[in-house]
């Protein structure tokens, strides 16, 4: 199996399975442990001894670390080394066109920000390769201050960014600024004949 294909298939797999454990929790145990809160909560009497404000305090704690839980889960990546699978993902960009990476990353990235980042490149490589007639793509990967960057550029025939995100079949440009957005980061996207750069910043913590 090739090498890319089975980054993809991790990925998929993953994402699957994310899906999977994300409902089991959110409509099992939170959903079960909030109904206990409300009811410890609707039936502690006005004098309430200590053991029936801890119970509710410990309750919600519960409630928090699986939703923290959930949250780290719906977003785990695959295992591997990082610029390798980068490499990867640039090599589904192959055919025709040459792409460069440059991963100068040194510390452990919190798997939330790897795996958006990741798919960050996944789509817009993708995008390259399906529209933008280019030859040339580069892929950086840094982190610099408290943010890990991700750029994307290619030299091809350039786009309308609004515009484009209007148009149907063009949800991928969406789905990217949604999954960095959702993790307090930001997602620009700069395009003019000839260069096209998208580039997401992610705070580490």
């Amino acid at each position: 199996m090739a090498r890319r294909d089975l980054l993809q298939r991790l990925l998929d797999t993953a994402d699957i399975e994310r899906t999977r454990l994300g409902r089991h929790l959110a409509s099992g145990p939170i959903d079960r442990l909030v109904e206990i809160e409300q009811q410890l909560a609707a039936a502690i009497p006005d004098e309430a001894s200590p053991r029936w404000t801890d119970a509710l305090v410990a309750v919600r704690k519960a409630i928090e670390s699986l939703d923290h839980t959930l949250t780290d889960i719906e977003a785990e990546p695959a295992t591997g080394d990082l610029s390798e699978m980068v490499e990867i993902l640039a090599m589904e960009s192959a055919s025709g066109l040459e792409v460069t990476v440059d991963v100068d990353v040194d510390v452990a990235l919190r798997p939330p920000v790897q795996a958006t980042l990741l798919r960050v490149v996944q789509e817009a490589l993708h995008n390259v390769r399906k529209h933008a007639g280019a030859g040339r793509a580069s892929v950086t990967w840094s982190v610099r201050g408290d943010c890990a960057h991700v750029t994307v550029a290619d030299d091809g025939r350039g786009f309308d960014v609004r515009a484009t995100q209007r148009q149907p079949g063009h949800l991928g440009i969406v789905a990217m600024r949604d999954r960095v957005v959702a993790l307090g980061g930001e997602l620009d996207i700069r395009s003019r004949p000839g260069r096209t750069v998208v580039e997401a910043r992610l705070p580490l913590v």
